[in-house]
């Protein structure tokens, strides 16, 4: 699943070329989507990532990105973490915020 609006990401890892990437949804790190896999090499990875004879563990991982937004004309900066919202045009995206919960 990807949900555009979202900014709930799991993270995956394809162990063969060492490559991350991000799925975005609507989980906790309770969800069992969120649940991560040992696979060779002890490397951790989402469930649809995981090779056979990987193993479950009791860990789980989701990421939350926000948007930091700065006025432009008075500077002060601000959190945007409503799902579905940007920084607004009287500011400026000067970076992300993120928050992992394991």
């Amino acid at each position: 699943m990807t949900d555009p609006a979202s900014k709930i990401a799991r993270l995956g890892l394809d162990p063969a070329t060492a490559t991350w990437s991000l799925s975005f949804g609507s989980w906790t790190v309770d969800s069992p989507e969120a649940q991560l896999r040992l696979a060779r090499r002890a490397s951790f990875v989402r469930p649809e990532d995981a090779p056979t004879g990987s193993a479950n563990t009791p860990y789980s991982r989701v990421v939350e990105i926000d948007f930091i937004c700065r006025n432009q004309g008075t500077g002060v900066e601000r959190i945007e973490a409503t799902a579905g919202m940007t920084c607004t045009s009287a500011e400026t995206l000067v970076g992300l915020a993120l928050k992992s919960s394991v």
